[in-house]
């Protein structure tokens, strides 16, 4: 690929238009290499190191030169001493190169003058209200593939309804705040059309955007919210995309609301059905029969189960809801007896990996990697 003589800011532009791609990495590592800017070298090895998962290996390695040769502005990829890119309370990279940051209000005013460094896809923002119709207006918004709000929804109604979000994939809001129907109202003047949404969300919008048939990955936290309407609300919405499900806090599920879902239940890839503390509640038993009802035809890959009992998830194990489970995750009802029931099960061949609490004792369970969570700091 050919760029003539460019700019840094023409080379970002081409690592954001092609993301997943390393052929414009390595264009800009090369321009750097060729500059004598270490970067260069940090891009390569962090390109390759991605694909062995890796890459954390060699962020330090940035970390440690970019500071000192940002603090001189003398190399081209750097910015001034006030880096924008600096601004951001965080900022994640992504083989080479800072892909996602995340501003309070004050900073969010550095957001265009950082894409214009880094090919920035994921933007966070918190407490907006004042730079919200600022941010609305910034053309590099059109660049955003991931956008989540956090602490404080208000005054984020101009962003949703920016025309610049055409390129929006998913959309979040932290647990501490609520996506309300004027949001989604909102949302639905501009021009993103997110396939994954996550946050805490109230039945009227989480039915204004299941009715537009486009969610792929759907995430709804909250005690008041993830009930049986909820399910309703899901049951009767096409949902010919949705593959993802994750519902946190579930206290007022049912297997008869799992059940009216059927097929769409059967198409998942991933389903996570666990409270947000944990495994506080002690989840109803019909929903391991509903599960076991309509999970039958092995699309499903990730199952995240929490705050069902140990004679419940014997039942799960040596169903065939497992049997194209590759990763599963279950909650404090783990026990070794579940354990070997799960050694037992026809079900599991293609299980690989399962995450347990981790005061469960040693069992046996052949070709499959044992992780466990929740042990105590020593």
């Amino acid at each position: 690929m050919s760029y003539g003589s460019p700019t840094w800011a023409d080379l970002v532009h081409q690592i954001r238009i092609d993301p997943d791609s390393d052929e414009p990495r390595l264009v800009a590592a090369d321009y750097l290499s060729d500059r004598g800017d270490p970067r260069g070298e940090y891009i390569v090895r962090a390109c390759q190191s991605a694909r062995c998962d890796r890459e954390l290996e060699h962020r330090a390695h940035f970390d440690a030169w970019r500071a000192p040769l940002t603090a001189l502005g003398a190399m081209p990829f750097s910015a001034p001493p006030a880096d924008p890119v600096s601004m951001a309370y965080r900022h994640d990279y992504r083989r080479g190169f800072v892909d996602a940051v995340a501003f309070w209000a004050g900073g969010a005013a550095n957001f265009s003058e950082a894409c214009r460094l880094e090919p920035i896809v994921a933007l966070e923002v918190n407490n907006i209200q004042r730079a919200a119709d600022t941010l609305a207006r910034a053309p590099e918004l059109a660049q955003i593939r991931t956008l989540q709000f956090g602490y404080d929804t208000d005054g984020i109604a101009p962003v949703l309804a920016s025309p610049l979000l055409g390129a929006l994939r998913e959309l979040g809001v932290s647990a501490t705040t609520s996506f309300t129907p004027m949001l989604a109202e909102a949302l639905g003047r501009g021009a993103a059309r997110p396939a994954r949404l996550q946050g805490k969300l109230d039945l009227a919008t989480v039915q204004t955007f299941v009715e537009r048939d486009v969610l792929r990955d759907l995430t709804v936290f909250d005690h008041g919210y993830v009930d049986d309407q909820l399910l309703v609300v899901l049951a009767a919405a096409p949902l010919t995309e949705l593959r993802t499900l994750t519902l946190w806090a579930p206290a007022l599920i049912t297997g008869s609301g799992l059940l009216a879902l059927g097929p769409r239940l059967a198409r998942l890839e991933a389903l996570t059905i666990t409270s947000l503390a944990g495994d506080t509640y002690l989840l109803d038993r019909s929903v391991i029969d509903a599960l076991t009802t309509c999970i039958t035809g092995g699309a499903l890959r990730d199952l995240v189960l929490g705050g069902f009992s140990e004679h419940d998830l014997i039942a799960l194990v040596e169903s065939p809801v497992l049997a194209g489970v590759e990763r599963l995750r279950l909650g404090r009802g783990f026990t070794v007896e579940v354990g070997r029931a799960l050694a037992r099960s026809p079900y599991r061949s293609r299980l690989r990996s399962l995450a347990i609490h981790h005061e469960v004792a040693d069992f046996p369970l052949d070709g499959v990697r044992i992780t466990r969570f929740g042990a105590k700091d020593k």
